[in-house]
């Protein structure tokens, strides 16, 4: 809370960081925050002192929660600060965030919120006097031939979220009707992961950029198509085309299974080319 100072050449979002991770590692330890945290809130004379700490209330309450008795007296704290005109709306999205985080504990985030995340949050706190009800993070998202999109997204935001995808699709060119066939990819170390459909976008973020920061490597947010529910009829109807183009993949493409960048269509749409060409029937050779 900026109350003491912190340790050398460690950023408060840091010291946020860490604290949120222990605390998700050692449940006991969750309550003992709340506790502490609510002690410093308590009484306080200090405004900037008391915004930050409902600030870190807003990215606690959506990673770990005390101990249900406790979470009674901390619900019932916060309710009352939600009439003041200092604090208000900082009170009224910490309701908010403990009340979605203690309908159900599958709910909470996975990972704590990453620097950027917190430094994101920051800024926004910086530049508007009062807190809306949708505090949304910006991220960027990378289409494959390396356009940069940038998107918001909140706490809850998940990778499957129709608002998410419908953005995306809109953002991307990609018709309505094939929006369900695309999702989010993770590039890092020239390996392309698929991300977890029930995952946070946020908490994608968060873990990989730990990871970046670990091994000094970057990691890019893909937009990209992963399954191919709609067949191309004019590929299905001409066989040898299908055993020409796809091969190896044919099975993995009629499975509906085939991640494609703008290389692989490029050199399909090339094989394709040569193939019309062609006065024989077409063989690998």
């Amino acid at each position: 809370m900026g109350d003491n100072e912190t340790p050398t050449r460690t950023s408060a979002h840091e010291c946020s960081y860490f604290v949120i991770s222990q605390c998700q590692r050692y449940d006991d330890l969750a309550s003992e925050v709340y506790c502490q945290l609510l002690n410093q809130l308590t009484s306080n004379p200090d405004k900037e002192s008391m915004e930050r700490g409902l600030q870190f209330l807003l990215v606690l309450a959506v990673s770990v929660l005390p101990d249900e008795e406790l979470m009674d007296y901390v619900i019932a704290f916060v309710k009352r600060l939600e009439d003041s005109r200092d604090y208000g709306s900082l009170a009224q999205e910490s309701m908010s965030r403990l009340r979605w985080a203690s309908g159900s504990k599958l709910s909470l985030r996975k990972m704590p919120p990453s620097v950027s995340e917190l430094k994101a949050l920051q800024k926004i706190f910086t530049l508007h006097a009062k807190v809306g009800n949708d505090l949304r993070v910006p991220v960027t998202v990378v289409s494959p031939n390396g356009q940069l999109h940038p998107i918001s997204c909140t706490y809850y935001t998940k990778i499957t979220d129709p608002a998410l995808m419908s953005t995306l699709a809109e953002k991307f060119l990609v018709p309505h009707e094939y929006s369900r066939e695309f999702s989010i990819f993770v590039e890092y170390k020239d390996e392309e992961v698929i991300v977890n459909d029930a995952a946070y976008l946020l908490d994608v973020i968060s873990f990989y950029d730990v990871k970046s920061v670990a091994t000094l490597n970057y990691y890019n947010l893909v937009y990209k198509r992963r399954l191919w529910l709609s067949k191309p009829e004019e590929a299905l109807g001409n066989p040898t085309l299908l055993d020409f183009v796809f091969h190896q993949l044919k099975t993995s493409f009629l499975d509906g299974f085939l991640p494609v960048s703008q290389k692989d269509v490029a050199h399909a749409a090339s094989l394709l080319f040569v193939a019309l060409q062609l006065d024989h029937d077409c063989t690998l050779e």
